[in-house]
């Protein structure tokens, strides 16, 4: 492995939770993505994920899984837009890893072949769009399906909480490149044609489920910003957490601000 690739791997390890190595902390539970299409695996899964967070049923250990598929998500997402590079999203290749860190349970992804392929493709475009329908449509798509219909959730609350993955990588990513740059156009269309352009029959939808509008409010943790509310309610609040995100969709304009001056508070008593 050349240094160029080891430092590729190191990145999406730490950053997207790409187990390309063996981690320090301790692996508590594995599941294939092609075993966790089974019903009852699937089950078992959230029943287990659900009582290492915690909580009260299993609906926030599938928006939790949801949440958490961000990781893989930035992997496509990151390797394709600014390196026109893939590995092998199919099912079959990939693991779920349950990892005890730090007194909390962390998912990340192992793959079987963790061979990245850097491609030059003739259409980019056309490229592209095979790669992101096969990712979010043969690979995502039946693993939320099972995980919502397992926790009695709608799958398009699942949905909307990778949306809100997407856009947060989406936001974070262009601040990385300039603005004249072809990895920054191709950051933007690729997202682009992601949530606005590719065809809900790839969903099993009507409609494109990562196509969802954005709302902005004021940021207490970076004052004199605004920042996005997520897309779903993750249902943090029926965890050990037990309260709502201060982006949550749930809460009132007054539930909001109240929770706003207390953050900027604590931040104000802590410095």
């Amino acid at each position: 492995m050349n240094q160029a690739t080891l430092n590729r791997t190191e990145l999406l390890q730490k950053e997207c939770s790409i187990l390309f190595r063996s981690v320090d902390d301790e692996v508590i539970q594995e599941y294939t993505f092609d075993a966790l299409l089974e019903p009852a695996n699937a089950l078992g899964f959230l029943q287990f994920y659900a009582a290492a967070i915690k909580a009260d049923e299993l609906s926030p250990a599938a928006t939790y899984f949801a949440s958490n598929l961000h990781g893989i998500i930035m992997a496509v997402q990151r390797l394709m837009s600014t390196d026109n590079a893939v590995m092998n999203w199919s099912l079959s290749n990939w693991s779920l890893v349950l990892v005890a860190k730090d007194g909390y349970t962390s998912l990340m992804f192992r793959p079987v072949d963790s061979v990245i392929e850097d491609i030059a493709p003739i259409n980019r475009e056309e490229w592209r769009n095979k790669v992101l329908a096969r990712f979010y449509g043969g690979t995502l798509k039946p693993l939320i399906q099972v995980i919502a219909s397992e926790a009695g959730l709608n799958v398009s609350q699942l949905w909307a909480l990778v949306a809100s993955s997407l856009y947060y990588y989406k936001e974070q990513a262009v601040t990385l490149y300039d603005e004249k740059s072809i990895v920054y156009e191709q950051v933007i269309s690729d997202y682009h044609y992601l949530v606005n352009e590719m065809d809900g029959s790839v969903f099993e939808r009507n409609r494109n489920p990562l196509q969802v509008k954005i709302q902005l409010v004021d940021n207490p943790y970076r004052q004199g910003e605004q920042m996005p509310l997520r897309f779903s309610c993750c249902l943090a609040y029926l965890t050990e957490c037990r309260s709502y995100c201060y982006s949550c969709p749930k809460l009132s304009k007054e539930e909001r601000s109240k929770m706003a001056k207390a953050i900027i508070a604590a931040k104000v008593g802590a410095s």
